[in-house]
């Protein structure tokens, strides 16, 4: 969706530990910068560095620890910017989207991924938080586990992309993938073992994500900055 080009400057809104920019964006040549408010994510992220690009930025620059609100860049730097599956946990939605739209170059693209509120009853966060609350009600507990992320229609998606151009959106994905994405997370397994799984469960992924389904758990936005 993003269709990266050697020659783009690309920013990563909520990197985590760098894994996108080890493993797509180093094979494409393009200058990339990560953000992610996770301090330990970033510190992860500088340490394992990203030897196949040649834009000579050094590790601190490259990743910086910064809340999608406060992004640590001047004023339209970046051609592509990416924010997947993070504006659902930004304290500020509509101000991270005001950041982005700002760092972005007239003519910029913006892809975004977001879960769909259509599927929010099959979130793995939100069947175990659900669970804990009934718990907590049948123990006559007053404090009540908050969602820990939110879920979007395209309606809102379309509503909060108001500055920008949305020029594509697509539904797809279950939740599979991304329960085994957050199991690689939560117990931090090393690339040299999650290299294996992933070599055959990525393509099983890629091939899942491109089918347009309208019940699908994410939606995928391509939106432009007008120029």
């Amino acid at each position: 969706m993003a269709q990266i080009q050697p020659t783009d400057t690309v920013l990563n809104v909520g990197c985590n530990n760098g894994y996108m920019e080890r493993h797509l964006l180093r094979g494409l040549g393009a200058s990339c910068f990560g953000v992610d408010a996770d301090p330990q994510a970033i510190e992860f992220a500088r340490r394992s560095g990203l030897s196949g690009l040649q834009d000579n930025v050094d590790a601190r620059t490259r990743f910086q620890c910064s809340p999608a609100e406060n992004l640590p860049f001047g004023d339209a730097l970046f051609d592509k910017v990416l924010c997947l599956d993070t504006l659902e946990h930004v304290t500020n939605e509509k101000q991270a989207l005001h950041e982005i739209h700002r760092v972005l170059k007239p003519g910029g693209t913006l892809v975004l991924s977001v879960p769909h509120d259509f599927m929010n009853f099959l979130d793995p966060d939100e069947l175990t938080r659900g669970l804990r609350n009934v718990v907590r009600k049948v123990r006559n507990k007053k404090q009540l586990d908050h969602p820990r992320h939110r879920h979007y229609s395209e309606a809102q998606l379309r509503e909060l992309l108001a500055r920008f151009e949305v020029v594509n959106v697509h539904k797809c994905g279950t939740p599979v993938f991304w329960s085994l994405a957050m199991f690689y997370t939560a117990f931090g397994l090393p690339d040299k073992l999650t290299g294996p799984l992933r070599a055959v469960t990525n393509p099983i992924e890629d091939a899942e994500y491109a089918l347009a389904l309208p019940t699908g758990f994410n939606i995928m936005v391509k939106a432009c900055k007008p120029s």
